[in-house]
């Protein structure tokens, strides 16, 4: 059986409605893709149902399947300022995935100049607290201003801070001043990574984010959510 046709007028519609996260969407839409195969300790079998089922985005869920073998993954984005991620296992695992998942190894490794940076922000942030301890002051920061100018700030207890726009195409019309005019990069957050009606846009805080630059964004903000005509703090009361 063939998807075919159903995929391109799904492809069409989302572009149309210039949204995001386009295959993630046409996953949840469609709720049927080829099944894959179980390597089990009986045997191949097929992997019936929605949760094992190969998508569109480059992996299964079926990989969790690693019985009573321990295994650990992170990232070396974000807090450590590089790209890419990490698995740590037993040996077995370790030489298993090199074996059966070539394509995973030889498409995907990362530059040595890449491997040298993430060990040397590892080692450094084995050993020094400032940049945590900063990190969460600048995010208390940008909550308390945002919400002090009548923002309508999402309740969070993570390092994220959304603003609600609720509305696809304001949010990203939102996003496109406050980069050509401000200087200032946001990025628009909309349905299928988030419900309908709770489009976002996604702040992320860094230690290296000061007074004057939270202030900033702050007026950033209040000059696009006039301009946009964007509801105010009520909202976000009502999404509560």
């Amino acid at each position: 059986m063939t998807y075919d046709h159903f995929f391109s007028a799904a492809l069409a519609r989302l572009l149309a409605e210039r949204r995001y996260s386009v295959f993630a969407d046409l996953e949840r839409m469609a709720g049927r893709f080829p099944h894959t195969t179980l390597h089990s300790p009986d045997g191949l079998r097929p992997a019936f149902g929605r949760h094992v089922r190969t998508g569109w985005r480059g992996h299964s869920r079926a990989g969790r399947g690693l019985g009573p073998h321990r295994r650990d993954r992170g990232t070396l984005a974000k807090a450590f300022g590089c790209i890419g991620g990490y698995i740590a296992a037993s040996a077995d695992v370790i030489d298993a995935v090199r074996s059966y998942a070539p394509g995973f190894i030889f498409t995907t490794a990362l530059p040595p100049g890449v491997c040298a940076a993430a060990t040397a922000a590892i080692r450094h942030l084995k050993a020094s607290q400032w940049e945590r301890d900063r990190h969460q002051d600048r995010v208390s920061r940008v909550k308390a201003v945002l919400n002090a100018a009548g923002l309508p700030l999402m309740a969070t207890d993570t390092h994220i801070v959304p603003v609600i726009v609720g509305d696809p195409e304001k949010c990203r019309e939102a996003s496109e001043p406050l980069l050509a005019e401000h200087s200032i990069y946001i990025q628009p957050i909309n349905y299928p990574t988030v419900p309908y009606g709770t489009e976002r846009l996604r702040i992320t805080p860094t230690p290296y984010h000061d007074d004057a630059l939270i202030d900033a964004l702050a007026q950033a903000l209040v000059d696009v959510w006039e301009r946009l005509g964007l509801p105010p703090r009520y909202r976000q009361l009502a999404l509560k």
